[in-house]
C-alpha cells in the first residue's frame, strides 16, 4: 500500500456510512484527456510517464473496461457493454439474508483492512458495514473472522500480498474467493502471475478491470458531517502559502524514481542551489512533522506537494495524488498514466518524467519557481476547485459516483449480483489476467491457461 503519513483506514466509524446507487453506470465512458498541463508545458505531449508502458489504443475509460467478466466463449471483449439494472424486487430477494465475507488470516490483514487494525472485528464480533445498499435496497454487509465464519461465508477475503502461494480451498460450492489488494504488483509480482491468480473467482484490486474496484479514495477525503467529498473545499490564499514544496513519505527506497529525485532536490536545496525551498517531513527529513501528524494540514500551507508513486504498475494510482488535490497544493506526480482518467482536471497536475512537464530536477525546480511566482498562473492550476461537476472531466464524474460506495460495500454488492444469477453455483468469473482488452492496454501478454485452476 502507500507509505504516506497516517493510517489509510477509516478515520471514524461514521466514515463507513458511504452509500451509493450507481455502479453499472461506469461502463462506456470515452476519455480524450491525454495532454500535459498547457499552462506549464510548451508543446502538448501525451502523458505516458513510464517508458515501460506504451501508449494504449483504446476507446473506453479505465472505469468501463468490463471488470474481468465471466468465463464464457464471448470473452472479455463483450464485457464492456453495461447490462440494464435489475428491478428492486429481484435485488430485495437476493438481499433477504446477510452477505458474509470471511477474512482469511484474521487480524494479520490489519494493514489493509482498517477495522481489523482498530479492533472493529474479531472472532465472534463481526463488522456490519452501515449504509451499504444496491439499487436502493439495504444490504446487511458483514465481515467476519474465525473458523465458523470461513466455513459458512458467501465469500473469502484474501489479502493477496499475504498469500503468495496456494490459497485455501472453498468451504462450500457456492463460495467466492476474492483476491484483494491495494498493493503494487511491482512489489508483489504474483499478482501478475496467471498460475497464481487463476485460483480466485473475483478480483478486488486497484486495477480498472477488477470486478470489485478497490480504490484509494479514502474516507479521510470526506467531510464526515455531510459525507461529501472535500476535494472542492477552498484552498489557502496564495499569499499565505509557502513558496516551497512539501515532501511527506516514509518509504525512502522506492522502486520508482521518487527517492532519487527527492534526494537530488534536497541536496540542491541544502547547497543553496535550488530556486524553490524543499521541505521533507519523512525521508531525509529537514523538517519535523507537527504533533497532529496530519498530512492535509501540512500540505495546505504549501504551493506544491510531492505525490509521486513508490512504484509503477499499470492502473496503480494511490491516495497520494488525492491528498494533494484535497489539500489545495499543486501535486507533483510520477506514476502510471491512468491518473489522468480520474482526476477532476488533468491540467492541474504537474507531471515529472518523459512526456511530462519536466524530465530533470533542475527543470522541475525552475518551472515551479516561475509558476509559483506568478499569482495568476498559479491560481489557474486550482480553478477546477470552483467549477461545477459537469465542467470537470468525464472520468472524474464517473469516479465520483464509484467512490460514493466504499470498497467493502462493493464486495457485498458483487455477492448480491452473484445471487441473482440464474444458476449461481455454475457461474464463474475471471480475474484481470484473462481480460484481453485490459491486457492489451497494460502491454501484458495473453495467457494460455484456463481461467480457473
Amino acid at each position: 500500500m502507500s507509505n504516506s503519513a497516517g493510517p489509510p483506514g477509516r478515520t471514524g466509524l461514521q466514515a463507513a456510512g458511504i452509500t451509493a446507487l450507481v455502479c453499472l453506470a461506469l461502463a462506456g465512458f470515452l476519455l480524450q484527456v491525454r495532454v500535459v498541463p498547457n499552462l506549464l508545458a510548451s508543446p502538448a505531449h501525451p502523458v505516458y510517464l513510464d517508458p515501460l508502458f506504451k501508449p494504449p489504443s483504446r476507446t473506453s475509460s479505465r472505469l468501463g473496461g468490463g471488470g474481468g467478466g465471466a468465463a464464457s466463449p464471448a470473452g472479455p471483449a463483450a464485457a464492456g457493454r453495461a447490462a440494464p439494472p435489475p428491478d428492486a424486487d429481484a435485488v430485495r430477494r437476493a438481499a433477504d439474508r446477510p452477505v458474509v465475507i470471511g477474512i482469511v488470516g484474521g487480524t494479520g490483514q490489519g494493514h489493509l483492512f482498517g477495522l481489523l487494525a482498530s479492533g472493529g472485528v474479531s472472532p465472534g464480533k463481526p463488522w456490519h458495514e452501515p449504509g451499504c445498499s444496491y439499487q436502493g435496497v439495504p444490504i446487511n454487509c458483514t465481515f467476519a473472522v474465525g473458523d465458523e465464519a470461513l466455513r459458512t461465508a458467501d465469500g473469502l477475503y484474501f489479502h493477496v500480498p499475504r498469500h503468495p502461494g496456494r490459497i485455501m480451498a472453498r468451504k462450500h460450492e457456492g463460495q467466492l474467493r476474492f483476491a484483494v489488494s491495494m498493493e503494487s504488483a511491482h512489489y508483489y509480482p504474483w499478482q501478475d502471475d496467471p498460475k497464481y491468480m487463476c485460483q480466485y473467482d473475483v478480483e478486488a484490486t486497484y486495477r480498472s478491470c477488477a470486478q470489485v474496484p478497490n480504490n484509494f479514495h479514502h474516507e479521510r477525503h470526506l467531510n464526515l458531517t455531510t459525507m461529501e467529498s472535500r476535494l472542492h473545499e477552498p484552498e489557502e490564499p496564495f499569499e499565505s502559502k509557502l513558496h516551497a514544496v512539501a515532501y511527506i513519505n516514509r518509504n525512502c527506497n522506492t522502486r520508482s524514481v521518487r527517492s532519487a529525485v527527492m534526494a537530488e532536490w534536497l541536496r540542491l536545496h541544502a547547497e543553496g542551489k535550488s530556486k524553490l525551498a524543499v521541505h521533507s517531513y519523512g525521508c531525509n527529513a529537514n523538517m519535523k512533522m507537527p504533533d497532529h501528524d496530519d498530512k492535509y494540514k501540512v500540505f495546505r500551507k504549501y504551493k506544491y506537494c510531492i505525490t509521486m508513486e513508490n512504484s509503477i504498475s499499470y492502473d496503480y494510482v494511490t491516495e497520494k495524488l488525492w491528498d494533494g488535490l484535497v489539500a489545495g497544493c499543486v501535486p507533483i506526480y510520477h506514476g502510471t498514466h491512468a491518473w489522468a482518467d480520474i482526476v477532476p482536471d488533468p491540467s492541474a497536475v504537474v507531471v515529472y518524467g518523459a512526456g511530462g512537464n519536466a524530465s530533470s530536477v533542475a527543470e522541475l525546480d525552475a518551472l515551479l519557481d516561475r509558476v509559483g511566482s506568478d499569482k495568476a498562473a498559479y491560481e489557474r492550476l486550482l480553478e477546477w476547485k470552483r467549477k461545477p461537476l459537469e465542467q470537470l472531466s468525464p472520468g472524474y464524474q464517473a469516479y465520483r459516483e464509484l467512490v460514493r460506495q466504499n470498497n467493502e460495500c462493493r464486495m457485498c454488492i458483487h455477492v448480491i449480483k452473484h445471487r441473482m444469477e440464474p444458476d449461481p453455483l455454475k457461474k464463474r468469473y475471471t480475474t484481470c489476467l484473462w481480460n484481453e482488452t485490459w491486457l492489451g492496454r497494460a502491454g501484458m501478454p495473453k495467457t494460455d491457461l484456463p481461467p480457473q485452476c
